[in-house]
């Protein structure tokens, strides 16, 4: 095999593998309820954005509830990025991720790992993903719970 083949064969290889680990934007929207022992229940439509690798890992970039939306106008959302990967159920998100603010104060805020994930449509980018479908108390950092579906915008 000639030297030319050879370089040909190996940049063909890179290009495959550096393709593979390439991140893909998506974009992903839906209702969750995020309760918290302090301020209860509230439904928010919600946007999270972000990368999603070839192998699955996702690097969550920015998450926000509708603009204008009286039932979330008190939930700030702070410390990205999230992390997690489509095998597993989890993202881990900073301590003080959701912040819930009642006036000029800080009423309480949530954080830690989210569990109960559930990503459809796998192999590849979900299509869609489900947050805590059975249920489960204290599925976001222990204090609080998160549940919902957001389906895949873009």
């Amino acid at each position: 095999m000639s030297i030319k083949t050879k370089a040909m064969i190996f940049a063909m290889t890179m290009v495959g593998i550096v393709g593979a680990a390439s991140a893909a934007p998506a974009t992903y929207q839906g209702t969750t309820v995020l309760t918290n022992p302090v301020t209860g229940s509230v439904t928010c439509l919600v946007t999270i954005a972000g990368d999603i690798d070839g192998s699955g890992n996702i690097q969550v970039q920015s998450v926000g509830a509708e603009p204008g939306d009286a039932n979330c106008d008190l939930i700030y959302n702070g410390q990205t990025p999230w992390t997690g990967n489509t095998s597993g159920s989890t993202l881990t998100t900073g301590s003080a991720s959701s912040i819930i603010v009642v006036g000029t104060s800080v009423a309480s805020s949530c954080g830690g790992t989210i569990s109960q994930i559930v990503y459809n449509g796998l192999p590849g980018i979900p299509t869609s993903v489900d947050i805590n479908p059975g249920g489960v108390v204290g599925n976001y950092g222990g204090s609080c719970t998160i549940e919902g579906n957001l389906v895949r915008i873009n």
